[in-house]
């Protein structure tokens, strides 16, 4: 009998009565609902975004608000297993279920292998201590060993490899099956199914190309390799299960399902059907019956025997790691100010706030107070009473003015959406200048109305503009076809544009001086190098930048002086009264007002460059009558930015002078007589003329007392949720208003921004909401794409010196042996390029045993690392010998490695250099380049020089992680000499001589990213040389990080690239080899390079018989 029925059987013969039971059962109702709402924080509510589960003996295991959590499989209430100030991840129980692996923050190192008791109540025990970190896969079978991914055996981070490590400590050992990721034992630990290539980037969804997973079977005892999938998707996490392997695969209409390969009839089953948000993260339990996996940020557990799945519904106290209502500074997320008027003030943004405060006396004051918005672009009007600004508290960008006090409302200007910035007022306070992500540039009435769109470029981003001291013109440039800028300006009263430079070089940054006769500009019309340049709006009267001749002019032109240096004084004495009164000339000069003509007949040959004004990342011109001021790249570095030094043009003394040196930026005061500097730290103030102030010594505690400290008084109220709201927002924004393709791959953006803003009220944590939108930048199944940093609690972290050296454990002994000396780069300025161990005077040699660090001796199978974290300050000295044995034991001391990546690198490409030319007799030359930047474009140089008189050159980017030199690259190799040289008593050489005429084959691989994937393409559509490898991996999108309002970036992917000859996108395609060679993991594991070798083979046979290129002896005839 159901409820209901029994409820009217005992009612329906007396109406009062069910009546009032009525109204009992409704106050019940409302009772328990507001008991609900009141203790809903308590955990009554399920919880969502548990990341990483496992299984075992009726208990889930996963990760949630940075910490693991432990709940009946039934689902329930969660109790929180770990409680650490880092982030505790992937966890994993041991096949009994008393114990539980992870990964941690512990004891200063990151991403630590740990263990802990599924019980809690003891204190984990660590068991790595390695810099690179790992995670755990899976345990052995036994219980006995922990098995861990880790990049610490790997000469580059784009590969994993597996590792086993005793589960009460002890020295790790590699699995011997090279490249893996997920694992999983087979059930009598005789054979491990895995996975070879990375698990980065886990939550791209519909990813097909040459880095899909597979999964592959080791057996140990027959040393041989399987395998067993060939999707071209994904095939991710295998499970093994009596004679059956789980793994999860996207084959099914592109969303990921469990399915199962059956050993016996080799045939693939599809076990669950979800037809959207599929499968990730699934784990098996240690007798295979369950697995349990995250789908739409739940928990869901599979029993393997029916195929049947139900949601684990969980609930755990929500107590956030940190708080979420805080009082903090926002001065480190600094990024833009502007000037009052007359310099009195500053307004600055600083984590999505404005703030204003003063030159020297006063309050610092928040005008807008919104975690959940950013408000940015601050623009104070030249009458003082205004401050505009760009805010997306709507959800999209507008522009908004407020009073300079903050006292009254805002005011919104706009609602046309879109990004904007670059606000600029009118020198009359009436109308505002903004450009939009679409290159548009707007103008704008400061009481509002439809902004007038007065240019739209197709090519590139207006980059710069500025008004007329009457406000009656702007100034702009605008990109031509080739990308280079020409000044246009724009009256306002006709709209009309006009077109001043149609030169094919660059002009840019067009500036208005305050006396309405010249524009400023920057010009790379000469010499192709930036200079600064002025341009006379009317024709030229007199010869510009010519001194006066010195002459005599009597006792009148002294008096002249004097009442100059008395209009000096008064100003001067006015401005310490804080200007409440002003000097008559000053006053008469106020009054005056200028008037803008402008003659455009023949304006672009009245530009002038000013003498001696050029430099490195010349910016930020701003003008005054008398000084001309500019930015140019300064001699220090911020952290990976330049610093920039101030100078002033003076017009009269036709010369330069620096006023500041090593700074970020700077700003003028709309009254043209005070400058603003500001050296990413601090504030200082400039009279124009003059220059910045040395600094004081920091022991001057009197001066320091004095001193304004605007970050200790600006404060703001951080509400984390909120903040988290508009990351996410403008993140979702970003790629709507950005990504390379408008229609977004066919992608509902709408939709994917309704799902995942959905469960953004579940995230806990800073790293979690970088998770989150991870996934949904995944859904747009395009490259590049990610979000990272933010402001996460910092972990403190302690260095682990390197020995340069490679160590294995001699299991027989229990000690560690010196399997490989890195050779380092003896030469080499760059301490990280040397290896300590690589010199004539060490007595260290590969296989010895090490014995002791520091005068500690080693224990049988103890793990070292831990007596190396925190030594890379000082010397470090190691006991070794030939034997286990202390006994004629050798010391050595040297200062250790900070981190050994680039010896190990180092040392994999110089081996293959010398495998090339012992197997070619030294006709063929190889380079490998490690990017396509700098360190890339360094070594194309070097070994292009090098070996341009060689017959052929193998260029290797496989393991490549790309950049943008694919350009220069393809010039060099497709010059060719047009004649001979030859100087008597030497031989002859081409010209250029710079040039390479001999066969060349491109190597690339599944690990060929970006620019290395555009790279070989681009030798295939210009016929230089064969590529030999695999498809590369299809991550051909253009990109540039997105900065976020607190410190983190999301990836703005911009520009896609397509061959001419065949229309093909090399996104998801990649560049496709000429000879297709697999590098199987049975070859990789007897140290042979199948890919290297099949290009040798094929330059070899290319260059037989041929004679040495160039061998030209040029004819002189008898004059």
């Amino acid at each position: 009998m159901h409820g209901s029925d029994v409820f009217k059987s005992r009612t329906e013969r007396n109406p009062m009565k069910r009546t009032l039971l009525f109204a009992l059962a409704m106050t019940f109702v409302f009772l328990a609902a507001s008991v609900r709402d009141v203790v809903s924080s308590a955990g009554t509510e399920p919880i969502r975004l548990m990341r990483r589960p496992d299984i075992n003996n009726g208990r889930i295991v996963f990760t949630w608000a940075g910490d693991l959590w432990l709940v009946p499989e039934e689902g329930g209430q969660a109790r929180r297993l770990t409680v650490h100030e880092g982030v505790e991840d992937y966890p994993k129980f041991s096949p009994d279920g008393s114990r539980i692996a992870f990964s941690g923050d512990y004891n200063s190192r990151q991403n630590s292998i740990l263990v802990v008791s599924s019980d809690g109540g003891a204190e984990p025990l660590q068991l790595t201590w390695h810099a690179e970190g790992g995670s755990p896969v899976c345990w052995s079978r036994d219980g006995k060993q922990i098995l861990y991914s880790s990049t610490q055996e790997s000469f580059v981070r784009f590969f994993k490899k597996l590792f086993r490590v005793p589960v009460e400590g002890g020295l790790p050992v590699e699995l011997p099956i090279g490249k893996a990721t997920f694992a999983s034992y087979s059930p009598d630990g005789s054979k491990i199914a895995f996975n070879r290539s990375s698990d980065s980037f886990w939550w791209w969804k519909r990813y097909k190309g040459s880095a899909n997973q597979d999964v592959w079977i080791y057996d140990f005892k027959a040393d041989a390799f399987t395998k067993i999938t060939d999707w071209e998707g994904t095939d991710a996490w295998p499970m093994w299960a009596g004679n059956r392997i789980y793994f999860a695969s996207d084959r099914a209409g592109g969303v990921n399902n469990i399915f199962y390969y059956d050993l016996g009839t080799k045939e693939t089953t599809q076990v669950t059907r979800f037809e959207k948000r599929g499968v990730t993260w699934p784990s098996m339990s240690a007798d295979g019956a369950k697995i349990v996996f995250e789908r739409e940020a739940r928990l869901y557990v599979l029993d393997t025997a029916t195929g049947a799945h139900r949601e684990v519904v969980v609930y755990a106290p929500l107590d956030p790691r940190v708080d979420m209502i805080a009082y903090v500074s926002p001065i480190k997320y600094l990024s833009s100010f502007d000037v009052s008027p007359s310099a009195k003030r500053i307004v600055f943004e600083a984590r999505g706030d404005l703030y204003t405060m003063p030159a020297e006396h006063g309050e610092v004051r928040n005008l807008t107070q919104s975690s959940g918005a950013r408000d940015v672009s601050p623009a104070w009007s030249p009458d003082g009473k205004w401050i505009a600004y760009v805010s997306d508290k709507t959800g999209d960008d507008e522009v908004y003015i407020v009073d300079q006090m903050g006292k009254e409302p805002e005011k919104k200007l706009t609602s046309s959406g879109h990004f904007k910035t670059g606000l600029m007022w009118s020198p009359n306070s009436d109308k505002l200048l903004f450009t939009t992500e679409d290159n548009s540039l707007y103008l704008l009435d400061a009481k509002g109305g439809d902004a007038k769109r007065i240019a739209k470029n197709e090519h590139r981003e207006i980059t710069s503009y500025s008004w007329s001291p009457d406000g009656q013109w702007v100034a702009y440039d605008y990109s031509a076809r080739n990308r280079k800028r020409d000044v246009f300006i724009y009256e306002i009263k006709s709209g009309e544009n006009h077109q001043i430079t149609r030169d094919l070089g660059d002009d840019w940054h067009p500036v208005f001086t305050p006396d309405g006769k010249y524009l400023l500009l920057i010009t790379s019309r000469l010499r192709n190098s930036a200079a600064l340049a002025r341009l006379s709006l009317l024709p030229e009267e007199t010869a510009p930048f010519e001194f006066k001749d010195d002459e005599e002019t009597g006792a009148a032109s002294d008096a002249e002086e004097g009442e100059d240096e008395e209009e000096d004084e008064e100003n001067d004495a006015d401005a310490k009264k804080g200007m409440k009164g002003k000097g008559k000339k000053a006053a008469a000069k106020e009054k005056k007002k200028v008037e803008v003509k402008i003659d455009f007949t023949g304006i672009e040959d009245r530009i002038r460059r000013l003498p001696k004004v050029a430099g490195l990342g010349l910016h930020n011109v701003q003008a005054t009558e008398k000084h001309y001021y500019y930015l140019v790249q300064g001699q220090r570095m911020f952290l990976f930015r330049p610093s920039y030094d101030l100078y002033m043009f003076n017009v009269d003394k036709i010369k330069s002078e620096k006023v500041a040196s090593s700074i970020v930026t700077y700003g003028m005061a709309a009254n043209k007589e005070k400058l603003v500097v500001f050296d990413g730290s601090e504030f200082s103030f400039v009279k124009v003329g003059g220059k910045m102030a040395a600094a004081k010594k920091p022991d001057d505690a009197a001066d320091q007392q004095a001193k304004y400290d605007f970050a200790k008084r600006t404060r703001m109220k951080l509400d984390r949720r909120a903040e988290w709201s508009q990351i996410f927002n403008e993140s979702w924004r970003m790629v709507k208003y950005h990504f390379y393709d408008p229609n977004l791959h066919g992608v509902d953006w709408d939709g994917v921004n309704k799902y995942y803003e959905g469960l953004l009220p579940h995230v806990q944590t800073r790293a979690e909401l970088n998770i989150l939108l991870n996934e949904m930048v995944g859904e747009l199944n395009a490259s590049h794409q990610g979000a990272s940093g933010g402001d996460e609690p910092a972990v403190p972290t302690a260095s682990i010196a390197h020995l340069g050296a490679k160590l294995e454990l001699d299991e027989k002994t229990g000690y560690a042996r010196i399997a490989r000396i890195y050779r380092g780069e003896k030469a080499s300025a760059t301490s990280t390029e040397q290896s300590p161990l690589d010199n004539d005077y060490v007595k260290v040699k590969e296989g010895d045993y090490l014995l002791a660090i520091d005068g500690r001796p080693l224990k049988p199978f103890e793990n070292f690392y831990q007596y190396l974290v925190d030594k890379t300050s000082n010397k470090i000295t190691i006991t070794t010998n030939s034997a286990p044995d202390m006994k004629g034991a050798v010391e050595t001391t040297f200062p250790p490695l900070f981190y050994d990546s680039r010896v190990k690198y180092g040392d994999w490409a110089w081996r293959n250099e010398r495998f090339v030319d012992e197997k070619s007799g030294g006709r063929i030359g190889y380079m490998h380049l490690a990017d396509m930047q700098t360190a890339g474009l360094a070594e194309f140089n070097e070994k292009f020089i090098k070996y341009r008189y060689k017959d052929a050159i193998i260029i290797d980017v496989r393991y490549n992680g790309g950049g943008s030199i694919d350009e220069r690259i393809i010039d060099a190799l497709e010059r060719r000499p047009y004649h001979i040289e030859k100087t008597r008593n030497q031989s002859p050489e081409p010209r250029p001589t710079e040039v390479f005429m001999g066969e060349i084959v491109v190597l690339m691989n599944e690990y060929s990213y970006s620019d290395a994937e555009v790279f070989p393409s681009a030798v295939k559509e210009r016929g230089l040389g064969t590529l030999v490898g695999v498809p590369t991996l299809g991550f051909v999108i253009a990109v540039t990080g997105h900065p976020l309002i607190d410190g983190g970036q999301v990836r703005k992917t911009f520009i896609g690239i397509w061959e001419v000859s065949t229309g093909a996108q090399l996104e998801s395609r990649g560049a496709l080899p000429d000879v297709h060679v697999e590098s199987p993991p049975e070859m990789e594991k007897q140290g042979r390079d199948v890919q290297l070798e099949k290009a040798i083979e094929i330059l070899n046979g290319k260059i037989a018989g041929k004679g040495k290129i160039f061998d030209h002896e040029p004819k002189i005839e008898k004059r």
